[in-house]
């Protein structure tokens, strides 16, 4: 059996020095700063009130002098430490009147501190957002927007948050952290201007609503469309699967227009990559002695089929030889339409999977149907993804008892709800709770990464990939070549290269009539090119390489020197020192694109088929 994930450590309960704790505290304290205050100023009060009455009680004065001094002139002095003034004192004072002589014009200068900056704050935020540059606009404060707003700030990310509610509960934390937010429409042309987006690096649109996000989108572009200088990336959330997939068929159709690079993300399709990733499913259910490895999926919705899309995806790459299908079982009231629907949608679904559907929620199953449950090995893989959670914990509940003696792998997906997640923390030895796996779509969907890692940066990551394990083979190490190591490791100026060829595929797969559209057929990642069309590509992939390295002040050398930027390759594909290794390299290029786009779950078609 494969030993499962550890995944129980990031679901602890937040501990008291947390940031987000921390967070909490701070709004205790800004929420509460008033009552705070005046209760030091009151306090401050009575130390001198009893200060001063100590004081001219001491020996240091004559009785008729202590008669004529009482409680009134008591308290108009306290008053005038507040304002800096008051008599002159003689040692020895009283430690109450020590203590308020120092404490009062402390309070009083922090009040007229706070007072002027409030006062101020507006245009001081204003005077900040002036001064921006090269900074990511995040439009949308929800929870997930939030997340992605903390992310950022830790790493130290200049932003500007706009949101429309101006009662949203989340600008408190954001002005805590001195990031500057706009309350508006981000629709609204005036609104992106006073964001600085001529200025701004990227732009991230996190609205539930896909209309927003779009016409956000839309806005920005007409905005900044013909701008000088750097291309400023938008990144827009599309929750709807088939929008999704039309604005996924454009990434690679004149993907940078007028320095406007558009890109769209589904948190969903993300979560179920990861989910697939986090708890090795494949290698779960991967058996080289071809037994019946099940898994169950329970509840069907939006996420569900992104979970056997991405598994049809990577299902096929592993059993690309011997054709084998996964089993799974579908439980659910519309199980059957369910199924039907996707192998309908997608044929790489249809054929790479056998499946057994339900048409029944879990709770009415009788003894009969559960017993599907009730074999020994291999071990199963059920994923419980009910809308009600207390319906799927009680689920996870049941098989986990039921089939404790096999450990099976039960994975429970839940929405953000600590207190349902709590209850299996809290017993992690228990028999029955042990082998229930927490899984949570909404807080795993939405970070940085998913993001930023547009379709381009994972094609352009899996290009870099392929070229280390080619060159590898032929015997280089990091020693011969700086660009052989990890891409988080690789320097930034080679990772635009492979980002800039990876934005161009769609544009060189146009002059052969083909085009790139999301990987849905069975062989869909089996296309072959043509010899002929193979040449062809592989002189503009040349070209290309060409002119990037000329535009980054490189010329043509006997040497490669990177210091003097001169390279002896920078000729045309014809010259006679451009030897045919050299062109092979190009040429293994484009064999490889059907690779770079299936890993990222694209395929290449023919436009007259």
């Amino acid at each position: 059996m494969t030993k499962k994930p550890s995944f129980r450590k990031k679901l602890i309960p937040v501990n008291f020095f947390t940031s987000t704790s921390i967070a909490y505290r701070k709004h205790l304290l800004r929420d509460n700063a008033f009552p705070i205050l005046m209760v030091i100023i009151t306090g401050s009060l009575a130390l001198g009130v009893v200060g001063f009455s100590q004081y001219f009680n001491s020996s240091n004065f004559h009785a008729a002098q202590k008669e004529s001094i009482g409680f009134g002139t008591s308290l108009y002095l306290a008053l005038g430490l507040f304002k800096f003034s008051s008599i002159t004192l003689y040692a020895p004072l009283p430690w109450t009147l020590e203590v308020a002589r120092w404490l009062s014009p402390i309070v009083a200068a922090s009040t007229i501190t706070i007072g002027i900056y409030n006062l101020l704050r507006k245009q001081l935020e204003w005077l900040k957002m002036k001064s921006l540059h090269s900074h990511i606009i995040i439009c949308g404060l929800s929870s997930h927007g939030m997340k992605i707003v903390r992310e950022l700030q830790q790493k130290g990310m200049d932003l500007v948050v706009i949101e429309q509610d101006k009662n949203n509960n989340n600008i408190p934390e954001c002005t805590e952290m001195g990031i500057p937010v706009i309350n508006g429409d981000a629709r609204n042309e005036l609104v992106l201007k006073k964001a600085q987006i001529d200025k701004a690096r990227i732009l991230v649109c996190l609205y539930e609503n896909d209309g927003i996000n779009i016409d956000i989108a839309a806005t920005a572009q007409s905005i900044v469309g013909n701008r000088k200088g750097k291309t400023i990336n938008c990144a827009i959330n599309i929750n709807n699967p088939e929008l999704w997939e039309v604005f996924r068929n454009q990434e690679f159709v004149n993907s940078t227009i007028n320095r406007f690079n558009l890109s769209c993300f589904n948190a969903y399709n993300y979560a179920a990559k990861e989910l697939i990733s986090t708890f090795s499913i494949l290698d779960s259910l991967q058996n080289k002695e071809k037994a019946s490895h099940k898994l169950y999926l329970i509840g069907c919705d939006t996420f569900s089929e992104h979970i056997i899309l991405n598994l049809a995806r990577k299902w096929r790459l592993l059993s690309n030889q011997d054709n084998r299908k996964l089993q799974i079982t579908i439980i659910d009231p519309n199980a059957e339409l369910f199924k039907k629907r996707l192998c309908q949608k997608y044929s790489l679904v249809d054929k790479s999977f056998n499946f057994e559907t339900i048409n029944s929620s879990f709770s009415s199953l009788d003894n009969k149907d559960k017993s599907i449950f009730e074999f020994t090995k291999p071990t199963p893989i059920i994923l419980i993804n009910l809308q009600e959670e207390k319906d799927g914990l009680e689920c996870a509940l049941i098989l986990a008892r039921e089939l404790k003696k096999i450990e099976a792998q039960i994975i429970l997906l839940l929405a953000d709800n600590k207190g349902l997640r709590n209850i299996v923390d809290k017993f992690p030895e228990n028999e029955i709770l042990k082998n229930i796996n927490i899984y949570c779509p909404q807080e795993s969907s939405l970070s940085d990464y998913s993001i930023f890692n547009t379709t381009q940066e994972m094609v352009a990551r899996e290009i870099h990939k392929q070229y280390v394990i080619q060159e590898n083979k032929k015997g280089y190490t990091e020693k011969d070549n700086i660009a052989l190591v990890e891409w988080k490791d690789l320097d930034e100026s080679l990772k635009n290269m492979n980002r800039e060829q990876a934005e161009e595929i769609g544009e060189k797969l146009s002059k052969i009539n083909c085009m790139i559209i999301p990987w849905f057929d069975y062989d869909g990642h089996k296309f072959i090119f043509s010899n002929e069309e193979i040449e062809y590509l592989a002189q503009i992939e040349h070209k290309r390489w060409c002119d990037q390295k000329i535009k980054e002040g490189w010329k043509y050398g006997l040497l490669k020197d990177a210091k003097k930027k001169t390279h002896p390759l920078l000729i045309g594909w014809d010259h006679p020192a451009l030897t045919e290794e050299e062109k092979e390299k190009d040429r293994s290029t484009i064999r490889n694109i059907p690779t770079y786009l299936s890993d990222a779950g694209y395929q290449i078609v023919r436009k007259y088929s």
